[in-house]
């Protein structure tokens, strides 16, 4: 009766649109905040403290999440502070100058704030800034310093990306015209993803990209279309003067044009037709385009609802290049007539993958280790696969690291469930794999996908087991067999692949240089600027938290709010 109830309910999820699941998801986390039972995901990774007079508090706590809090307007700071490096008009807020370094805030804030209209929500308040005020150390950190054309809200984005705490004092609803954001130089770039780049770990194909051209000197804004949905925020933040991160809901593709001084270039991962008006806008002002297609969207556990044949069939037709991860997916660009698709099969990040001699974590069983790491959710993962291999090699461990949803019970004793973690952790697990698997159903759609864990397993020198997905077959080092106990069986008595070999013949660098002469461009691997890496998880604070009332100065620390703890996959 359970097992057809859940059916029901998947069935039901699939075909309600999303605005109305996400309205009734919302209703019950905010129903589970006043129960004090915050969830441990929302929307919002920033924690904003709203300057607001003790009337207004119950009005601000019901439309903001549970990362904001309400402080009562006090009339002096705590400090006095000098060291500080302002953007915009500041005279509302040259009083509140103070308040910097108090519980960790790096900004002060006077904004517009828009706050969303429905009344319970978890996204971050829209905020137009006016003013702003940040630490020195902070402004130093972000490359806002004296000398760069740094715009009010492109000050304020930096600082909100790269986690940290601000204050806001809002200004009376819409004073403020929209601002253009800051100008932005050659080659620019626009990446429409799925999900934002801190998600699984901030190892998706379109961060990766990203980070690449980033690295080599492109402006890049990065646009996701959905939101994050993992059941645990690592913190992770991607930091650098030509990175910027937004949503496709708060993002101006005619605006973000009217910044650029030549035409830049779009990257398309998926055939979403919500795309389609930006999309539109930016080629429209003569951007080139790639669609860059990583999946059989067709899939409904991929595509979903939102997939469309037709939209596919028209960002194949329309753009300048059209690039595929793994063979299978070139017939779809051949289907429609054209024969030029470039294979561009994923890839290792080599400023994460070539550290050499990583410590082994503690949380790493000892011992020999059989071990996976990526999502451990869809129907293409194969847990019989897996519980074959651990009732086969007892004498060692199978290490599973990602989030699991669904995970079956009774597995083997030997079977080790780690949970999620970054990308930059990760070389320091699989370097002390024995063997890496795949553990992929085969089916039409795993035959169309790269694994990108592979290139990184390989990058480790650790051999792979997999099933005989045709994008694996012949490459060096991957052992493939229609059972994959064979396959770990194989694998276990080879040698272990030379990391230099693929970090130098598969790197994310080796396959930007291959797409970008389609598109009239080119890589220049002389400039080698890298994002900065950051852990600032959001403060995820109980009801009785969020509002700050009658503050006692005097007092060397309030009580620190607590973040709910991540479920244990």
């Amino acid at each position: 009766m359970r097992s057809r109830l859940t059916s029901i309910k998947r069935r039901i999820h699939r075909s309600t649109p999303d605005g109305v699941v996400n309205v009734y998801r919302t209703a019950r986390a905010h129903a589970r905040r006043l129960a004090g039972r915050p969830g441990p995901v929302t929307r919002s990774r920033t924690n904003i403290d709203i300057v607001a007079g003790a009337s207004d508090a119950k009005r601000w706590l019901r439309r903001t999440p549970p990362t904001v809090r309400v402080v009562d307007r006090q009339d002096a700071p705590p400090a006095i502070r000098d060291d500080v490096a302002r953007f915009g008009n500041t005279d509302s807020i040259d009083s509140e100058a103070g308040w910097i370094g108090w519980e960790e805030t790096a900004a002060v804030v006077s904004a517009d704030v828009h706050l969303p209209k429905q009344v319970e929500t978890d996204e971050t308040p829209r905020l137009t800034p006016t003013g702003l005020i940040v630490s020195s150390d902070t402004a130093d950190a972000l490359s806002l310093g004296s000398g760069n054309d740094i715009s009010t809200a492109d000050a304020l984005n930096r600082i909100v990306n790269a986690g940290y705490r601000i204050r806001v004092v809002p200004n009376e609803p819409y004073r403020a015209a929209q601002q253009t954001g800051s100008p932005i130089g050659i080659h620019p770039v626009v990446v429409f993803a799925a999900v934002p780049m801190h998600d699984v770990g901030g190892g998706s194909r379109g961060t990766q990209i990203a980070l690449e051209l980033v690295r080599r000197g492109h402006h890049v804004t990065y646009v996701n279309r959905y939101e994050s949905h993992e059941a645990v925020d690592l913190g992770l933040r991607f930091i650098h003067p030509r990175l910027e991160q937004v949503s496709l809901d708060r993002f101006d593709a005619g605006m973000h044009a009217d910044r650029t001084t030549d035409p830049g270039l779009v990257i398309v991962e998926l055939p979403d037709p919500t795309l389609s008006k930006p999309i539109a806008t930016l080629v429209a002002r003569r951007w080139l385009m790639v669609f860059d297609l990583i999946d059989d969207w067709s899939d409904p556990s991929l595509g979903g609802s939102w997939y469309s044949a037709g939209f596919e069939k028209d960002l194949i037709v329309s753009a300048t290049a059209v690039s595929a991860s793994a063979p299978d997916l070139l017939k779809r660009f051949k289907a429609v007539g054209r024969n030029d698709g470039v294979l561009v099969p994923n890839a290792v990040n080599e400023t994460v993958f070539e550290a050499e001699d990583v410590v082994r974590p503690d949380d790493l069983p000892a011992g020999p280790i059989i071990g996976y790491h990526g999502s451990l959710y869809g129907n293409w993962i194969d847990w019989e696969a897996i519980i074959r291999i651990a009732n086969r090699f007892t004498g060692h461990s199978v290490v599973l690291i990602g989030e699991g949803r669904g995970v079956p019970k009774g597995l083997p004793s030997n079977v080790h469930l780690l949970g999620m973690r970054p990308q930059g952790d990760l070389p320091a697990y699989v370097t002390h794999f024995d063997v890496a698997i795949v553990p992929f159903v085969v089916s039409d759609t795993t035959h169309a996908v790269s694994p990108l864990k592979v290139y990184e397993y390989l990058a480790c020198g650790v051999p792979v087991a997999a099933p005989p997905l045709r994008s694996l077959v012949d490459l060096v080092g991957v052992h493939t067999d229609v059972d994959l106990v064979t396959a770990v069986q194989h694998a276990s008595a080879a040698e272990r692949p030379n990391r230099q070999d693929t970090l130098r013949e598969h790197s994310w660098t080796r396959r930007m240089v291959e797409l970008l002469p389609h598109v009239g461009w080119s890589l220049d691997t002389d400039i080698d600027d890298r994002a900065d890496i950051a852990y600032r998880p959001v403060v995820v604070y109980r009801p009785k938290d969020r509002h700050i009332a009658g503050l006692d100065l005097e007092r060397e620390k309030r009580p620190e709010s607590v973040k709910e703890d991540p479920p244990v996959a």
